[in-house]
């Protein structure tokens, strides 16, 4: 989906695919971000009469990382702790290979910190952190399972 294309055509495009998220593109074909059906709620609920008139553009939650299918799934913790809980689309190179949902992580997590998963379900209720492109930011690889092994 198009970052100029309408909110609107985001709900259709979920409507019609039944997915949970959509993948927002920039004019020049780069993913910029994802759109969820949680992120639909909140924009209806924040714009009853306007919301379907809105651009992707203005309402996508910037991804501020990429991850890659060889980085570890300990940078998706470290990158949930500073941008959010939400799906994390995976990269290689500058392509798509993946998504990585929340549930794969906070299971990983269970498996080896059960304090990790309360911290990070606390940051899941918390309010959204919408990042700027500006912080935009390539994570170093640290420990654990490739992110690549757990989509």
């Amino acid at each position: 989906m198009c970052e100029t294309q309408s909110v609107e055509a985001a709900h259709q495009a979920l409507a019609r695919t039944q997915s949970e998220m959509v993948l927002v593109r920039d004019l020049h074909d780069r993913p910029i971000g994802v759109l969820t059906r949680e992120d639909l709620k909140t924009i209806k609920a924040t714009h009853p009469d306007a919301w379907g008139h809105k651009r992707c553009a203005s309402t996508v939650t910037h991804m501020p990382a990429l991850l890659g299918p060889d980085d570890p799934i300990q940078e998706c913790v470290t990158y949930y702790q500073a941008h959010g809980v939400r799906p994390v689309v995976v990269f290689a190179g500058e392509e798509p290979v993946g998504v990585l949902h929340p549930t794969e992580v906070f299971q990983w997590c269970a498996q080896r910190d059960g304090a990790m998963v309360e911290e990070l379900a606390d940051r899941a209720r918390s309010t959204s952190h919408r990042p700027r492109p500006s912080e935009s930011h390539r994570p170093r690889p640290s420990e654990s399972a490739p992110v690549g092994s757990h989509r």
